[in-house]
C-alpha cells in the first residue's frame, strides 16, 4: 500500500514538472489572449458550433478567467504548445483543433486585475498627479533624443531644427529619463485613415516648415486647424500617379505589389510617393535625404505612412544586406558620386540582388554631371541600366555572381570587393558600422528568389535565407518552425481584432513591434490587410541583442531595422498607435525596464496601446512603471493558465497633461 502511494505520489510529480516546461509557441515568446481592456467579444458572435460545444470530458475545469481564455483561442480554432528556448525562441511546437469550452460567463464585466508576484502587490494604473516623473518643459513636445550635432554643447535638440546629424546620445541620461513629454495641450486626436491619407492635424505637425514654403503651397494647404494634402508636390509636378505609371512603362518588369514590395524612399518629401506605392501593393519605407526632412517625417508618419529619422552619413544604414527591392531617389539631392561613391556603395549593400535603383533629379542642375559619373559607378559596381528618359534613370542590380568574379580577379580595380575574412571579424547586424569603400559583394543565396515569389505566397513561403538564419536548435526543422510561427500569429492578430472591436480596430494605423522575430506578428496583419480586412502597417525592429532574422523579414515582403533598446527611437513622440513587445525583456540587465517603458510612452500617441507579453516577474516591473506613467492596465491569464508565470500586460496611455497650479 506505501509502495503504490509512493510511486502514485512520484507519477504526480513528474507531470507536474513535464507540464511546467510546456508553454505557448510563438517566435519569441508564449501565447497571447485578448487583453481584458479590449471590448470582450460577445459570445453571439462567434459561430454556434463554436461557442455550444461543451468542454471534452478529460479536461480539469477551469474557472472563468481560463475559460474565457480558451475560448478567445478557440475562436480561431487553434490551441498551441510549444517549448521556449533561452533565447525567446522556440524548439517544438503543436498544432491542434479541438473542441471548446462553453462560452457560458465570458462577457460578464469583472474588475481589472493586478501582478501579484513573490508577495510585490502592483496596483492597477488610473492617472494621478502623486505619482510618476515630472512633465518635460512644453518645448520638448516634439522632442527626438539622440538627433542632434556632437560637437554642441545643447543639452537638448528640438524638431524643428533644420539639419539632420548623426545620433549621440552621450547626454541622453541627462536630457531625457528625468522627465515624460505630456500630452501638449493643443493636441488632437489624428483622423482615422483613410482620411488621414489627404487631411491632417495642424497642431500636431507645429514645426513642418513646408506649411509655409512658397514652393509647397499649392500642394499643402492649411484649412483652419487641418491641413490638406494635395496628390502631387514640387519633385512630382504631375502627380504621383503619372509618375509611377511613367516609371512602370519605362521598365516592365518592375511590377509594384507583386515583385517588387519593399521599398526605400530617399529624400521623403510629405510621402506622397509612399501613399502612391502603397496603392499599387508596395510598402515604402520614407527617410531623409540631404538636408532637413525630419519635420517631413513627423508630417508622413502623421498621414499614417512609415518613416524613420536615419541620415545617411558616417554608418551604415540599420538594415540587413540585400533588404530592398527598390531604392528610390527623387530630388533627394544626394551626391551619390562624392567620396569614391561611398554612399552609392552603401546603397548597393542593402539593394537586393535582382532590385532597382530609381534616380530622378531632373530639378537639379548639376544632374547631368553627375549623371556621368553615375553610369560609370554602376557599371563599375555590377548595376546595369535598364531605363534612361528625360529627368529619370533606372538601374538594377546583378543576379550574375561573374561580374563580381571578374572584380575579384583585378583588384586594382576600384571600388574593390570587401575582405570578407575582414568582414567576418566584425559584428553581423550592421550596428554603428562606419560606411566602407568597397562592394559588398556576391549575391546572398536566395536574396534574388524572394522577389520572384508574387504577393501575397511571398509573406507565408518560407523564404531561402531562412537556412542560413538562428535556429535555436531547430536546424533540421526551420520550415516547420517558419510556418508554425505564422500559423500563430494569425490566430492571434484575428483575437487582438476581434477583442479590439471595429471602433477601436479603425483608430489604429501605425504599429510598432518591438521584437519581431520571424516577422510572423507583421506578416498576419499584412495578410489581413491583403484581404482589405486591416489597415495597419507594422514596422518590425530586430533588436541588436536578440537572434538576427531581420532579412526574412524583409524576404517575405516587409519591413524593418536593427534597433538597441537601450538607445530612443529614431522618431517624434507620439509616433505610433499600437506597440507590440513580446519577450522583450531579456535584455533589460543592460538598461533597465523603466528606461525601455519610458521610450514607449515617448512614441505611443494618447489613447494608444501597448501589449506586452513576458514573464509574471517582469510583466511586473512593466505594471508598476505604467502606472507611474498614468497608464491603463490590465493583467491577462494565457494558456498557461492561472498559476503558470506567463501572462500579458495590456496597457493604454491616457492623455494626460499635469495640473496648472
Amino acid at each position: 500500500m506505501g509502495s503504490d502511494c509512493y510511486l502514485n505520489a512520484l507519477i504526480v510529480l513528474l507531470l507536474l514538472l513535464s507540464v511546467s516546461s510546456v508553454v505557448s509557441v510563438q517566435s519569441s515568446g508564449d501565447a497571447l489572449g485578448a487583453p481584458s481592456s479590449w471590448v470582450p467579444p460577445a459570445a453571439a458572435q462567434y459561430p454556434t458550433s463554436l461557442s455550444s460545444q461543451p468542454a471534452p470530458k478529460s479536461q480539469p475545469p477551469m474557472n472563468s478567467d481560463h475559460r474565457q481564455q480558451r475560448h478567445q483561442f478557440a475562436a480561431a480554432g487553434w490551441t498551441f504548445d510549444g517549448v521556449l528556448d533561452p533565447d525567446g525562441s522556440f524548439s517544438s511546437a503543436k498544432f491542434m483543433h479541438e473542441p471548446n469550452p462553453s462560452s457560458e460567463g465570458l462577457c460578464e464585466d469583472k474588475p481589472r486585475r493586478s501582478i501579484s508576484y513573490n508577495s510585490s502587490h502592483v496596483q492597477t494604473s488610473e492617472p494621478t498627479e502623486s505619482v510618476g516623473p515630472r512633465p518635460c518643459p512644453a518645448d520638448l513636445r516634439d522632442f527626438i533624443p539622440c538627433l542632434h550635432d556632437s560637437d554642441s554643447d545643447s543639452d537638448s535638440v528640438n524638431a524643428s531644427s533644420n539639419d539632420v546629424f548623426e545620433r549621440d546620445c552621450r547626454r541622453w541620461d541627462r536630457v531625457v529619463q528625468p522627465c515624460v513629454i505630456a500630452t501638449p495641450e493643443n493636441y488632437a486626436r489624428q483622423f482615422k485613415w483613410p482620411t488621414s491619407k489627404t487631411q491632417v492635424r495642424r497642431p500636431n505637425i507645429p514645426n513642418v516648415p513646408l506649411l509655409s514654403s512658397r514652393e509647397w503651397q499649392p500642394w499643402i494647404q492649411p484649412h483652419g486647424s487641418s491641413v490638406l494634402l494635395r496628390g502631387a508636390e514640387p519633385k512630382f509636378p504631375n502627380g504621383t500617379l503619372n509618375y509611377f505609371n511613367d516609371l512602370q512603362a519605362a521598365v516592365p518588369g518592375l511590377a509594384f505589389g507583386e515583385r517588387v514590395r519593399t521599398v526605400l524612399d530617399i529624400g521623403c518629401g510629405a510621402g506622397h510617393a509612399a501613399a502612391d506605392l502603397e496603392e499599387r501593393g508596395a510598402i515604402t519605407l520614407s527617410v531623409p535625404g540631404e538636408g532637413s526632412c525630419e519635420n517631413g517625417v513627423q508630417l508622413i508618419v502623421e498621414r499614417g505612412y512609415p518613416s524613420m529619422l536615419q541620415a545617411l552619413d558616417a554608418n551604415r544604414l540599420p538594415y540587413p544586406s540585400q533588404a530592398f527591392d527598390l531604392i528610390h531617389c527623387a530630388a533627394c539631392l544626394v551626391d551619390w558620386t562624392i567620396n569614391d561613391g561611398l554612399k552609392l556603395l552603401e546603397a548597393d549593400r542593402i539593394l537586393r540582388a535582382g532590385g532597382f535603383f530609381v534616380w530622378a533629379d531632373s530639378s537639379d542642375p548639376e544632374a547631368a554631371t553627375r549623371g556621368t559619373g553615375m553610369e560609370a559607378l554602376t557599371e563599375r559596381i555590377c548595376w546595369t541600366s535598364v531605363a534612361l528618359v528625360e529627368g529619370l534613370r533606372v538601374w538594377r542590380k546583378s543576379t550574375n555572381q561573374s561580374c563580381y568574379l571578374l572584380r575579384t580577379g583585378a583588384p586594382s580595380r576600384s571600388p574593390p570587393i570587401c575582405d570578407r575574412a575582414a568582414e567576418s571579424s566584425r559584428p553581423r547586424i550592421p550596428w554603428k558600422e562606419p560606411l566602407r569603400k568597397c562592394i559588398w559583394g556576391f549575391p546572398a543565396p536566395g536574396a534574388a528568389e524572394a522577389m520572384a515569389v508574387r504577393w501575397p505566397q511571398r509573406a507565408e513561403q518560407p523564404p531561402s535565407r531562412l537556412r542560413e538564419a538562428p535556429a535555436a536548435g531547430l536546424e533540421r526543422a526551420k520550415d516547420e518552425a517558419y510556418e508554425a510561427d505564422l500559423r500563430f500569429w494569425k490566430s492571434n492578430v484575428d483575437v487582438y481584432v476581434t477583442g479590439f472591436g471595429e471602433q477601436r480596430v479603425r483608430e489604429i494605423r501605425n504599429v510598432l513591434d518591438m521584437n519581431a522575430g520571424y516577422g510572423g506578428f507583421a506578416a498576419a496583419v499584412s495578410l489581413l490587410k491583403t484581404a482589405a480586412r486591416l489597415d495597419w502597417w507594422v514596422l518590425s525592429v530586430a533588436p541588436v541583442d536578440m537572434p538576427d532574422r531581420l532579412a526574412l523579414i524583409f524576404d517575405r515582403g516587409l519591413i524593418g531595422v536593427y534597433h538597441d533598446w537601450c538607445l530612443p527611437f529614431q522618431l517624434h513622440p507620439r509616433s505610433f498607435d499600437l506597440v507590440h513587445a513580446s519577450r522583450l525583456y531579456p535584455a533589460t540587465h543592460r538598461c533597465g525596464v523603466e528606461q525601455m517603458v519610458r521610450e514607449i510612452d515617448r512614441l505611443l500617441r494618447p489613447g494608444g496601446f501597448a501589449l506586452f507579453r513576458d514573464d509574471l516577474k517582469v510583466l511586473a516591473t512593466i505594471q508598476a512603471v505604467a502606472a507611474a506613467l498614468r497608464w491603463k492596465t490590465d493583467v491577462v491569464e494565457t494558456e498557461s493558465g492561472p498559476k503558470g508565470k506567463n501572462k500579458v500586460l495590456s496597457c493604454q496611455k491616457t492623455f494626460w497633461r499635469p495640473q496648472s497650479r
